[in-house]
Protein backbone atom coordinates (compact mmCIF):
# COMPACT_ATOMS: atom_id res chain seq x y z
CA UNK A 1 0.00 0.00 0.00
CA UNK A 2 1.07 3.61 -0.25
CA UNK A 3 2.76 5.04 2.81
CA UNK A 4 3.54 8.38 1.27
CA UNK A 5 2.85 10.77 4.10
CA UNK A 6 4.46 9.71 7.33
CA UNK A 7 3.97 7.00 9.89
CA UNK A 8 5.93 3.83 10.37
CA UNK A 9 4.86 0.28 9.86
CA UNK A 10 6.56 -2.66 11.47
CA UNK A 11 9.91 -3.45 10.06
CA UNK A 12 12.37 -6.37 11.12
CA UNK A 13 8.25 -2.96 8.35
CA UNK A 14 -26.16 -5.40 -1.01
CA UNK A 15 -25.92 -1.64 -0.25
CA UNK A 16 -23.40 -0.89 -2.99
CA UNK A 17 -26.20 -0.46 -5.54
CA UNK A 18 -27.28 2.72 -3.77
CA UNK A 19 -23.92 4.32 -4.47
CA UNK A 20 -23.13 3.12 -7.98
CA UNK A 21 -26.39 1.85 -9.50
CA UNK A 22 -25.76 -0.94 -11.95
CA UNK A 23 -21.97 -0.69 -11.77
CA UNK A 24 -21.24 -4.06 -10.21
CA UNK A 25 -24.37 -5.58 -11.67
CA UNK A 26 -23.25 -4.58 -15.14
CA UNK A 27 -19.90 -6.25 -14.66
CA UNK A 28 -21.60 -9.40 -13.43
CA UNK A 29 -23.85 -9.54 -16.47
CA UNK A 30 -21.07 -8.97 -19.00
CA UNK A 31 -18.90 -11.62 -17.37
CA UNK A 32 -21.54 -14.25 -16.73
CA UNK A 33 -20.25 -16.64 -19.38
CA UNK A 34 -17.25 -17.68 -17.30
CA UNK A 35 -18.01 -21.14 -15.86
CA UNK A 36 -17.87 -21.67 -12.12
CA UNK A 37 -15.66 -24.60 -11.18
CA UNK A 38 -14.72 -26.33 -7.98
CA UNK A 39 -12.53 -24.26 -5.63
CA UNK A 40 -8.84 -24.65 -6.38
CA UNK A 41 -5.63 -22.96 -5.47
CA UNK A 42 -3.69 -21.60 -8.42
CA UNK A 43 -0.15 -22.82 -8.85
CA UNK A 44 2.46 -20.30 -7.83
CA UNK A 45 3.80 -17.99 -10.55
CA UNK A 46 7.46 -18.54 -11.36
CA UNK A 47 8.35 -14.83 -11.55
CA UNK A 48 6.52 -11.52 -11.10
CA UNK A 49 7.06 -8.13 -12.73
CA UNK A 50 5.41 -5.20 -10.96
CA UNK A 51 4.11 -2.29 -13.06
CA UNK A 52 3.22 1.03 -11.45
CA UNK A 53 0.92 1.82 -14.35
CA UNK A 54 1.11 5.63 -14.38
CA UNK A 55 4.92 5.51 -14.44
CA UNK A 56 5.39 2.77 -17.05
CA UNK A 57 4.34 3.89 -20.53
CA UNK A 58 1.84 6.26 -22.12
CA UNK A 59 0.05 4.24 -24.79
CA UNK A 60 -3.04 6.41 -25.26
CA UNK A 61 -2.63 10.20 -25.28
CA UNK A 62 -6.39 10.69 -25.42
CA UNK A 63 -6.84 9.68 -21.76
CA UNK A 64 -4.04 11.83 -20.33
CA UNK A 65 -6.20 14.57 -18.78
CA UNK A 66 -3.82 16.67 -16.63
CA UNK A 67 -0.24 15.41 -16.56
CA UNK A 68 2.99 17.11 -15.52
CA UNK A 69 6.18 15.18 -16.23
CA UNK A 70 8.23 17.69 -14.24
CA UNK A 71 6.28 17.13 -11.02
CA UNK A 72 7.15 13.85 -9.25
CA UNK A 73 3.81 13.97 -7.40
CA UNK A 74 1.67 14.47 -10.52
CA UNK A 75 0.25 11.96 -12.97
CA UNK A 76 2.65 11.21 -15.84
CA UNK A 77 0.26 9.58 -18.31
CA UNK A 78 1.03 5.86 -18.06
CA UNK A 79 -1.91 3.61 -18.87
CA UNK A 80 -3.02 0.08 -19.65
CA UNK A 81 -2.39 0.50 -23.37
CA UNK A 82 1.19 1.38 -22.51
CA UNK A 83 1.55 -1.96 -20.72
CA UNK A 84 0.11 -3.80 -23.72
CA UNK A 85 2.55 -1.99 -26.01
CA UNK A 86 5.54 -3.20 -23.96
CA UNK A 87 4.67 -6.83 -23.30
CA UNK A 88 7.53 -7.87 -25.58
CA UNK A 89 9.90 -6.12 -23.20
CA UNK A 90 8.50 -7.80 -20.09
CA UNK A 91 8.36 -11.23 -21.68
CA UNK A 92 11.82 -10.74 -23.14
CA UNK A 93 13.20 -10.25 -19.65
CA UNK A 94 11.85 -13.67 -18.77
CA UNK A 95 8.83 -12.78 -16.62
CA UNK A 96 5.65 -14.85 -16.68
CA UNK A 97 3.34 -12.77 -14.44
CA UNK A 98 2.52 -9.05 -14.63
CA UNK A 99 1.26 -7.46 -11.42
CA UNK A 100 -0.47 -4.11 -11.98
CA UNK A 101 -0.83 -1.34 -9.43
CA UNK A 102 -4.52 -0.51 -8.77
CA UNK A 103 -6.25 0.66 -11.95
CA UNK A 104 -9.69 1.31 -10.46
CA UNK A 105 -11.38 4.73 -10.16
CA UNK A 106 -9.05 6.63 -7.87
CA UNK A 107 -8.45 9.95 -6.26
CA UNK A 108 -6.51 12.11 -8.70
CA UNK A 109 -5.68 15.19 -6.63
CA UNK A 110 -2.68 15.30 -4.26
CA UNK A 111 -3.37 15.02 -0.55
CA UNK A 112 -1.29 17.40 1.60
CA UNK A 113 1.27 17.51 -1.21
CA UNK A 114 1.44 13.76 -1.73
CA UNK A 115 0.54 12.46 -5.18
CA UNK A 116 -2.36 10.11 -5.91
CA UNK A 117 -0.92 8.58 -9.09
CA UNK A 118 -0.08 5.27 -7.37
CA UNK A 119 -3.76 4.25 -7.33
CA UNK A 120 -4.02 2.99 -3.75
CA UNK A 121 -6.50 5.74 -2.84
CA UNK A 122 -9.46 4.03 -4.51
CA UNK A 123 -12.74 5.91 -4.89
CA UNK A 124 -14.79 3.31 -6.75
CA UNK A 125 -13.40 -0.22 -7.20
CA UNK A 126 -16.20 -1.16 -9.61
CA UNK A 127 -14.89 1.11 -12.38
CA UNK A 128 -11.61 1.55 -14.24
CA UNK A 129 -9.86 4.88 -13.71
CA UNK A 130 -10.35 6.78 -17.03
CA UNK A 131 -6.72 7.87 -17.01
CA UNK A 132 -5.75 4.19 -17.17
CA UNK A 133 -8.15 3.19 -19.95
CA UNK A 134 -11.38 1.25 -20.01
CA UNK A 135 -12.62 -2.14 -18.89
CA UNK A 136 -12.16 -3.34 -22.46
CA UNK A 137 -8.51 -2.24 -22.34
CA UNK A 138 -7.89 -4.27 -19.19
CA UNK A 139 -9.53 -7.28 -20.80
CA UNK A 140 -7.35 -6.87 -23.90
CA UNK A 141 -4.30 -6.85 -21.64
CA UNK A 142 -5.49 -9.99 -19.90
CA UNK A 143 -6.11 -11.74 -23.21
CA UNK A 144 -2.75 -10.61 -24.60
CA UNK A 145 -0.95 -12.04 -21.58
CA UNK A 146 -2.81 -15.32 -21.76
CA UNK A 147 -2.05 -15.61 -25.46
CA UNK A 148 1.62 -15.42 -24.50
CA UNK A 149 1.30 -18.04 -21.76
CA UNK A 150 1.64 -15.32 -19.12
CA UNK A 151 -0.50 -14.30 -16.15
CA UNK A 152 -2.23 -11.18 -14.90
CA UNK A 153 -2.31 -10.18 -11.23
CA UNK A 154 -4.59 -7.33 -10.14
CA UNK A 155 -3.92 -5.21 -7.07
CA UNK A 156 -7.02 -4.98 -4.86
CA UNK A 157 -7.53 -2.73 -1.84
CA UNK A 158 -9.92 -4.16 0.76
CA UNK A 159 -8.71 -2.25 3.82
CA UNK A 160 -9.75 1.30 2.97
CA UNK A 161 -11.02 3.77 0.39
CA UNK A 162 -9.71 7.19 -0.57
CA UNK A 163 -10.23 10.26 1.58
CA UNK A 164 -12.87 11.59 -0.82
CA UNK A 165 -14.65 8.39 -1.82
CA UNK A 166 -18.43 8.85 -2.22
CA UNK A 167 -18.83 5.57 -0.38
CA UNK A 168 -17.91 7.27 2.88
CA UNK A 169 -20.87 9.64 2.72
CA UNK A 170 -23.31 7.16 1.25
CA UNK A 171 -22.59 4.43 3.82
CA UNK A 172 -20.90 5.91 6.90
CA UNK A 173 -21.83 2.82 8.93
CA UNK A 174 -19.44 0.77 6.81
CA UNK A 175 -16.38 2.36 8.43
CA UNK A 176 -14.54 2.15 11.70
CA UNK A 177 -14.30 5.38 13.73
CA UNK A 178 -11.86 7.96 12.34
CA UNK A 179 -9.06 7.17 14.77
CA UNK A 180 -5.43 7.03 13.63
CA UNK A 181 -3.00 4.25 14.49
CA UNK A 182 -0.81 5.49 17.32
CA UNK A 183 0.86 2.23 18.37
CA UNK A 184 1.80 0.22 15.28
CA UNK A 185 2.53 -2.78 17.51
CA UNK A 186 -1.02 -2.85 18.90
CA UNK A 187 -2.88 -5.61 16.99
CA UNK A 188 -6.29 -4.00 17.62
CA UNK A 189 -5.24 -0.54 16.45
CA UNK A 190 -3.65 -2.02 13.33
CA UNK A 191 -6.98 -3.54 12.28
CA UNK A 192 -9.68 -1.06 13.36
CA UNK A 193 -7.87 2.28 13.23
CA UNK A 194 -7.06 4.28 10.12
CA UNK A 195 -3.80 3.80 8.20
CA UNK A 196 -2.51 7.32 7.58
CA UNK A 197 -6.03 8.72 7.82
CA UNK A 198 -7.54 6.52 5.10
CA UNK A 199 -11.21 5.62 5.85
CA UNK A 200 -11.03 2.11 7.32
CA UNK A 201 -13.63 -0.38 6.07
CA UNK A 202 -15.29 -2.64 8.66
CA UNK A 203 -14.90 -5.95 6.86
CA UNK A 204 -16.51 -7.78 9.78
CA UNK A 205 -19.89 -6.29 8.82
CA UNK A 206 -21.80 -8.57 6.47
CA UNK A 207 -22.91 -5.82 4.08
CA UNK A 208 -19.32 -4.59 3.73
CA UNK A 209 -18.08 -8.11 3.13
CA UNK A 210 -20.78 -8.72 0.51
CA UNK A 211 -19.88 -5.54 -1.34
CA UNK A 212 -16.15 -6.41 -1.38
CA UNK A 213 -16.82 -9.95 -2.53
CA UNK A 214 -19.28 -8.97 -5.26
CA UNK A 215 -17.08 -6.44 -7.01
CA UNK A 216 -14.15 -8.87 -6.76
CA UNK A 217 -16.19 -11.63 -8.39
CA UNK A 218 -17.32 -9.16 -11.03
CA UNK A 219 -13.75 -8.36 -12.05
CA UNK A 220 -12.80 -12.04 -12.01
CA UNK A 221 -15.60 -12.77 -14.43
CA UNK A 222 -15.05 -9.72 -16.60
CA UNK A 223 -11.25 -9.68 -16.90
CA UNK A 224 -10.21 -13.22 -15.90
CA UNK A 225 -7.12 -12.36 -13.88
CA UNK A 226 -4.97 -15.19 -12.57
CA UNK A 227 -4.38 -13.66 -9.18
CA UNK A 228 -5.00 -10.86 -6.73
CA UNK A 229 -2.34 -9.00 -4.84
CA UNK A 230 -4.00 -8.01 -1.55
CA UNK A 231 -2.91 -4.65 -0.20
CA UNK A 232 -2.38 -3.94 3.52
CA UNK A 233 -3.12 -7.48 4.70
CA UNK A 234 -1.82 -6.77 8.20
CA UNK A 235 -4.56 -4.20 8.74
CA UNK A 236 -7.53 -6.51 8.17
CA UNK A 237 -9.15 -9.26 10.27
CA UNK A 238 -7.62 -12.66 9.61
CA UNK A 239 -11.11 -14.19 9.51
CA UNK A 240 -12.03 -11.85 6.65
CA UNK A 241 -8.95 -12.86 4.68
CA UNK A 242 -9.66 -16.56 5.13
CA UNK A 243 -13.29 -16.16 4.10
CA UNK A 244 -12.79 -14.04 1.02
CA UNK A 245 -9.81 -16.12 -0.16
CA UNK A 246 -11.90 -19.28 0.04
CA UNK A 247 -14.97 -17.79 -1.61
CA UNK A 248 -13.10 -16.12 -4.48
CA UNK A 249 -11.44 -19.43 -5.31
CA UNK A 250 -14.91 -20.76 -6.03
CA UNK A 251 -14.59 -18.81 -9.28
CA UNK A 252 -11.71 -21.06 -10.31
CA UNK A 253 -7.96 -20.98 -9.83
CA UNK A 254 -7.03 -17.62 -8.32
CA UNK A 255 -3.64 -16.99 -6.74
CA UNK A 256 -3.83 -14.90 -3.56
CA UNK A 257 -0.67 -12.94 -2.74
CA UNK A 258 -0.69 -10.84 0.42
CA UNK A 259 1.30 -7.78 1.43
CA UNK A 260 2.16 -8.31 5.10
CA UNK A 261 4.49 -5.37 5.76
CA UNK A 262 6.41 -6.99 8.59
CA UNK A 263 9.97 -8.15 9.12
CA UNK A 264 8.98 -11.01 11.45
CA UNK A 265 8.88 -14.37 9.62
CA UNK A 266 6.60 -15.84 12.29
CA UNK A 267 4.02 -13.08 11.72
CA UNK A 268 4.15 -13.69 7.98
CA UNK A 269 3.79 -17.45 8.42
CA UNK A 270 0.79 -17.26 10.71
CA UNK A 271 -0.94 -14.64 8.54
CA UNK A 272 -0.46 -16.69 5.41
CA UNK A 273 -1.65 -19.89 7.06
CA UNK A 274 -4.64 -18.50 8.94
CA UNK A 275 -5.63 -16.11 6.16
CA UNK A 276 -5.71 -18.79 3.50
CA UNK A 277 -3.18 -16.98 1.30
CA UNK A 278 -1.08 -18.75 -1.30
CA UNK A 279 1.95 -16.53 -0.78
CA UNK A 280 3.14 -13.45 1.08
CA UNK A 281 5.90 -10.99 0.25
CA UNK A 282 9.17 -11.92 1.91
CA UNK A 283 10.02 -8.77 3.83
CA UNK A 284 12.47 -10.58 6.16
CA UNK A 285 14.66 -11.73 3.25
CA UNK A 286 14.22 -8.30 1.63
CA UNK A 287 15.82 -6.62 4.64
CA UNK A 288 18.49 -9.32 4.94
CA UNK A 289 19.55 -9.10 1.28
CA UNK A 290 19.87 -5.31 1.42
CA UNK A 291 21.87 -5.54 4.64
CA UNK A 292 24.27 -8.13 3.25
CA UNK A 293 24.73 -7.03 -0.35
CA UNK A 294 24.36 -3.26 0.01
CA UNK A 295 25.57 -2.60 3.55
CA UNK A 296 28.15 -5.35 4.04
CA UNK A 297 26.42 -7.17 6.91
CA UNK A 298 27.43 -10.68 7.97
CA UNK A 299 26.21 -13.28 5.45
CA UNK A 300 24.60 -15.10 8.35
CA UNK A 301 21.78 -12.53 8.11
CA UNK A 302 20.60 -14.33 4.99
CA UNK A 303 21.26 -17.78 6.41
CA UNK A 304 19.22 -17.07 9.54
CA UNK A 305 16.29 -15.91 7.43
CA UNK A 306 16.42 -19.00 5.25
CA UNK A 307 16.51 -21.17 8.39
CA UNK A 308 12.84 -20.29 8.94
CA UNK A 309 11.73 -21.58 5.53
CA UNK A 310 10.11 -24.57 7.19
CA UNK A 311 7.38 -22.18 8.32
CA UNK A 312 6.49 -21.59 4.67
CA UNK A 313 6.66 -25.04 3.07
CA UNK A 314 10.40 -24.64 2.56
CA UNK A 315 9.93 -21.13 1.23
CA UNK A 316 7.45 -21.89 -1.56
CA UNK A 317 4.91 -19.62 0.12
CA UNK A 318 7.18 -16.59 -0.14
CA UNK A 319 7.79 -13.89 -2.76
CA UNK A 320 11.26 -12.39 -2.26
CA UNK A 321 12.02 -8.95 -3.68
CA UNK A 322 14.70 -6.25 -3.57
CA UNK A 323 12.53 -3.14 -3.79
CA UNK A 324 8.99 -1.99 -4.52
CA UNK A 325 6.95 1.21 -4.71
CA UNK A 326 7.02 1.59 -0.89
CA UNK A 327 10.73 0.86 -0.44
CA UNK A 328 13.96 2.52 -1.66
CA UNK A 329 15.29 1.43 -5.01
CA UNK A 330 17.97 -1.25 -4.64
CA UNK A 331 20.39 0.83 -6.72
CA UNK A 332 20.12 3.66 -4.24
CA UNK A 333 20.50 1.40 -1.20
CA UNK A 334 23.61 -0.13 -2.79
CA UNK A 335 25.18 3.30 -3.40
CA UNK A 336 24.73 2.84 -7.17
CA UNK A 337 27.45 0.18 -7.10
CA UNK A 338 26.67 -2.16 -10.05
CA UNK A 339 28.61 -5.05 -8.50
CA UNK A 340 26.57 -4.91 -5.30
CA UNK A 341 23.29 -4.69 -7.21
CA UNK A 342 24.39 -7.58 -9.43
CA UNK A 343 25.12 -9.74 -6.38
CA UNK A 344 21.69 -8.97 -4.94
CA UNK A 345 19.97 -9.80 -8.24
CA UNK A 346 21.85 -13.07 -8.67
CA UNK A 347 20.92 -14.17 -5.18
CA UNK A 348 17.28 -13.14 -5.59
CA UNK A 349 16.99 -15.04 -8.87
CA UNK A 350 18.43 -18.20 -7.32
CA UNK A 351 16.44 -18.02 -4.07
CA UNK A 352 13.45 -20.18 -3.16
CA UNK A 353 9.94 -18.89 -3.67
CA UNK A 354 8.77 -16.63 -6.48
CA UNK A 355 11.11 -13.71 -7.26
CA UNK A 356 9.44 -10.35 -7.88
CA UNK A 357 11.04 -7.33 -9.50
CA UNK A 358 9.79 -3.78 -9.82
CA UNK A 359 9.56 -2.03 -13.19
CA UNK A 360 12.72 -0.05 -13.87
CA UNK A 361 15.09 -2.24 -11.85
CA UNK A 362 16.34 -3.47 -15.23
CA UNK A 363 16.88 0.17 -16.26
CA UNK A 364 18.84 1.18 -13.18
CA UNK A 365 16.18 3.50 -11.75
CA UNK A 366 17.13 5.13 -8.46
CA UNK A 367 15.26 6.79 -5.64
CA UNK A 368 15.90 6.55 -1.91
CA UNK A 369 12.45 7.75 -0.87
CA UNK A 370 8.99 8.59 -2.18
CA UNK A 371 8.20 9.80 -4.77
CA UNK A 372 11.65 9.48 -6.33
CA UNK A 373 11.54 5.70 -5.99
CA UNK A 374 8.48 5.82 -8.27
CA UNK A 375 10.21 7.36 -11.26
CA UNK A 376 9.31 7.01 -14.93
CA UNK A 377 10.30 3.83 -16.72
CA UNK A 378 13.21 4.08 -19.13
CA UNK A 379 13.42 1.62 -22.02
CA UNK A 380 16.50 0.57 -23.94
CA UNK A 381 19.17 2.14 -21.72
CA UNK A 382 21.36 -0.98 -21.57
CA UNK A 383 21.83 -1.04 -17.80
CA UNK A 384 23.84 -4.01 -16.45
CA UNK A 385 20.85 -5.09 -14.35
CA UNK A 386 18.89 -5.88 -17.50
CA UNK A 387 21.60 -8.21 -18.75
CA UNK A 388 21.59 -10.14 -15.45
CA UNK A 389 17.80 -10.49 -15.42
CA UNK A 390 17.56 -11.56 -19.08
CA UNK A 391 20.17 -14.27 -18.60
CA UNK A 392 19.26 -15.57 -15.16
CA UNK A 393 15.48 -15.82 -15.28
CA UNK A 394 15.43 -18.35 -18.17
CA UNK A 395 18.30 -20.29 -16.60
CA UNK A 396 16.45 -20.41 -13.29
CA UNK A 397 13.39 -21.80 -15.07
CA UNK A 398 15.45 -24.61 -16.62
CA UNK A 399 16.67 -25.86 -13.23
CA UNK A 400 14.59 -28.12 -10.99
CA UNK A 401 16.84 -27.28 -8.05
CA UNK A 402 16.32 -23.54 -8.46
CA UNK A 403 12.58 -23.77 -8.99
CA UNK A 404 11.72 -26.58 -6.56
CA UNK A 405 14.79 -27.30 -4.47
CA UNK A 406 14.77 -27.84 -0.69
CA UNK A 407 17.30 -25.58 1.02
CA UNK A 408 20.06 -26.39 3.49
CA UNK A 409 23.00 -24.24 4.63
CA UNK A 410 26.25 -26.19 4.52
CA UNK A 411 28.90 -23.70 5.62
CA UNK A 412 29.14 -20.30 7.28
CA UNK A 413 32.04 -18.03 8.18
CA UNK A 414 32.38 -14.29 8.67
CA UNK A 415 32.74 -13.81 4.91
CA UNK A 416 31.26 -16.92 3.27
CA UNK A 417 27.81 -18.49 3.16
CA UNK A 418 27.28 -21.78 1.30
CA UNK A 419 23.63 -22.68 0.78
CA UNK A 420 22.42 -25.64 -1.26
CA UNK A 421 19.01 -26.33 -2.81
CA UNK A 422 18.34 -30.01 -3.46
CA UNK A 423 15.98 -31.58 -5.99
CA UNK A 424 15.79 -35.30 -6.71
CA UNK A 425 18.11 -35.10 -9.71
CA UNK A 426 20.02 -31.86 -9.20
CA UNK A 427 21.57 -29.61 -6.59
CA UNK A 428 22.15 -25.85 -6.82
CA UNK A 429 25.04 -24.60 -4.70
CA UNK A 430 24.79 -20.89 -3.93
CA UNK A 431 27.74 -19.08 -2.39
CA UNK A 432 27.89 -15.56 -1.01
CA UNK A 433 31.56 -14.58 -0.74
CA UNK A 434 32.28 -11.20 0.83
CA UNK A 435 36.00 -11.78 0.83
CA UNK A 436 38.52 -10.22 -1.53
CA UNK A 437 39.85 -13.61 -2.63
CA UNK A 438 38.22 -16.46 -4.51
CA UNK A 439 37.99 -19.63 -2.41
CA UNK A 440 37.38 -23.29 -3.04
CA UNK A 441 33.94 -24.02 -1.65
CA UNK A 442 34.07 -26.36 1.37
CA UNK A 443 31.70 -29.19 0.47
CA UNK A 444 31.11 -32.80 1.51
CA UNK A 445 32.48 -35.45 -0.82
CA UNK A 446 29.17 -36.19 -2.54
CA UNK A 447 28.89 -32.59 -3.71
CA UNK A 448 32.45 -32.06 -4.88
CA UNK A 449 33.67 -32.21 -8.43
CA UNK A 450 32.94 -30.22 -11.58
CA UNK A 451 29.66 -28.35 -11.84
CA UNK A 452 27.93 -25.99 -14.26
CA UNK A 453 28.45 -22.32 -13.41
CA UNK A 454 25.17 -20.48 -14.01
CA UNK A 455 26.96 -17.27 -14.96
CA UNK A 456 29.58 -18.57 -17.41
CA UNK A 457 27.67 -21.71 -18.54
CA UNK A 458 30.92 -23.65 -18.24
CA UNK A 459 31.89 -26.73 -16.22
CA UNK A 460 34.69 -26.59 -13.69
CA UNK A 461 35.65 -26.82 -10.03
CA UNK A 462 33.28 -25.21 -7.53
CA UNK A 463 34.88 -21.90 -6.60
CA UNK A 464 33.29 -18.92 -4.83
CA UNK A 465 34.41 -15.84 -6.73
CA UNK A 466 35.62 -12.85 -4.72
CA UNK A 467 32.96 -10.31 -3.69
CA UNK A 468 30.33 -12.21 -5.63
CA UNK A 469 27.37 -14.54 -5.60
CA UNK A 470 28.19 -17.76 -7.42
CA UNK A 471 25.61 -20.38 -8.39
CA UNK A 472 26.54 -23.79 -9.77
CA UNK A 473 24.35 -26.73 -10.76
CA UNK A 474 25.30 -30.36 -10.35
CA UNK A 475 23.32 -33.35 -11.64
CA UNK A 476 22.99 -36.59 -9.71
CA UNK A 477 20.80 -38.59 -7.36
CA UNK A 478 20.11 -36.36 -4.38
CA UNK A 479 17.00 -38.04 -3.00
CA UNK A 480 18.73 -38.78 0.31
CA UNK A 481 19.31 -35.05 0.79
CA UNK A 482 15.59 -34.27 0.65
CA UNK A 483 15.08 -35.75 4.12
CA UNK A 484 15.43 -33.07 6.82
CA UNK A 485 18.68 -33.34 8.79
CA UNK A 486 18.53 -34.43 12.45
CA UNK A 487 18.03 -32.13 15.41
CA UNK A 488 21.19 -31.13 17.20
CA UNK A 489 21.95 -29.30 20.44
CA UNK A 490 23.72 -25.96 20.10
CA UNK A 491 25.34 -24.12 22.99
CA UNK A 492 25.55 -20.34 22.69
CA UNK A 493 27.68 -18.21 25.03
CA UNK A 494 25.87 -15.59 27.15
CA UNK A 495 29.04 -13.45 27.48
CA UNK A 496 28.19 -12.51 31.06
CA UNK A 497 24.56 -11.58 30.33
CA UNK A 498 21.51 -13.30 31.77
CA UNK A 499 19.98 -14.66 28.56
CA UNK A 500 20.47 -15.29 24.86
CA UNK A 501 17.69 -14.43 22.39
CA UNK A 502 17.45 -14.29 18.64
CA UNK A 503 15.62 -15.17 15.45
CA UNK A 504 13.03 -17.91 15.31
CA UNK A 505 10.93 -19.86 17.81
CA UNK A 506 13.95 -21.69 19.23
CA UNK A 507 15.47 -18.39 20.38
CA UNK A 508 12.28 -16.67 21.52
CA UNK A 509 11.92 -14.59 18.36
CA UNK A 510 13.94 -11.82 20.03
CA UNK A 511 11.99 -12.01 23.29
CA UNK A 512 13.45 -13.40 26.52
CA UNK A 513 11.71 -16.38 28.12
CA UNK A 514 12.65 -18.81 30.92
CA UNK A 515 14.00 -21.36 28.48
CA UNK A 516 16.64 -18.90 27.27
CA UNK A 517 18.06 -17.85 30.64
CA UNK A 518 21.75 -18.65 30.77
CA UNK A 519 23.05 -21.56 32.83
CA UNK A 520 26.80 -21.55 33.48
CA UNK A 521 27.06 -18.55 31.15
CA UNK A 522 25.49 -20.27 28.14
CA UNK A 523 22.19 -21.30 26.62
CA UNK A 524 21.54 -24.61 24.85
CA UNK A 525 18.84 -24.96 22.22
CA UNK A 526 17.76 -27.77 19.87
CA UNK A 527 17.40 -27.06 16.16
CA UNK A 528 17.75 -28.83 12.84
CA UNK A 529 21.31 -29.24 11.64
CA UNK A 530 22.04 -26.63 9.00
CA UNK A 531 19.99 -23.89 10.65
CA UNK A 532 21.81 -20.59 11.00
CA UNK A 533 21.16 -18.99 14.39
CA UNK A 534 21.17 -15.21 14.67
CA UNK A 535 21.34 -14.17 18.32
CA UNK A 536 22.57 -11.75 20.92
CA UNK A 537 23.20 -12.00 24.68
CA UNK A 538 21.02 -9.71 26.80
CA UNK A 539 19.68 -9.11 30.29
CA UNK A 540 15.95 -8.35 30.55
CA UNK A 541 14.99 -5.56 32.94
CA UNK A 542 11.80 -4.00 34.32
CA UNK A 543 12.53 -0.64 32.68
CA UNK A 544 14.65 -1.60 29.70
CA UNK A 545 16.69 -4.51 28.44
CA UNK A 546 20.47 -4.45 28.42
CA UNK A 547 22.09 -5.81 25.26
CA UNK A 548 25.67 -6.79 24.57
CA UNK A 549 27.55 -4.39 22.36
CA UNK A 550 28.42 -4.97 18.74
CA UNK A 551 26.61 -6.73 15.90
CA UNK A 552 24.42 -9.80 16.16
CA UNK A 553 26.15 -13.16 16.49
CA UNK A 554 25.76 -16.08 14.08
CA UNK A 555 26.22 -19.82 14.41
CA UNK A 556 25.64 -22.70 12.00
CA UNK A 557 24.01 -25.54 13.91
CA UNK A 558 25.48 -28.99 13.41
CA UNK A 559 27.75 -28.22 10.48
CA UNK A 560 28.94 -31.83 10.28
CA UNK A 561 25.40 -33.24 10.31
CA UNK A 562 24.22 -30.62 7.79
CA UNK A 563 26.88 -31.81 5.36
CA UNK A 564 25.49 -35.36 5.30
CA UNK A 565 22.37 -36.69 3.58
CA UNK A 566 19.53 -38.07 5.64
CA UNK A 567 18.02 -41.52 5.52
CA UNK A 568 15.84 -42.06 2.48
CA UNK A 569 12.17 -42.25 3.55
Amino acid sequence: MNRGFGGAGQVGGGAWTRLWPGAVAGLLLTGCLRPVVEPAKASAPDSIYFVLVDRFANGDRLNDETINLEDPQAFHGGDLQGVIDHLDHIQGLGFRTVWLSPVFKMRTEPFFGHGAFHGYWVQDPTRIEPRMGETATLRRLSDALHDRGMRLMLDVVYNHVSFDSPLREANPQWFHPSTPIIDWNDPVQKVVHEVHGLPDLAQEKEEVYTWLREWSVAWINEVQPDGFRLDAVGHMPISFLARISAELRQQGELHMLGEVYDGDPMVLASTRREGGLDQVFDFPLHFAMLDVFCRGAHPGRIGATLALDSLFDDGAGLVPFLDNHDRPRVRSVCGEDPNKVGQALRFLLSARGTPALTYGTESGLTGAEEPLNRGDMRFGVGAPEEDVIRRWLPRRRESTALTQGVGRTLFLSDTLLVHARFARDEVAIITVNQGDQAVDVPLPGALRGPALDLETRSYGPIVAAANAVTVVLKAGDFRDWLTPPPEVSVTLPAEGYAAVVGTGPWLGNWKANPGLIAVSDSVTVKVRAGAVLEYKPMTPGPVGDAWTEGPNRYSLAGAAEAARPGARP
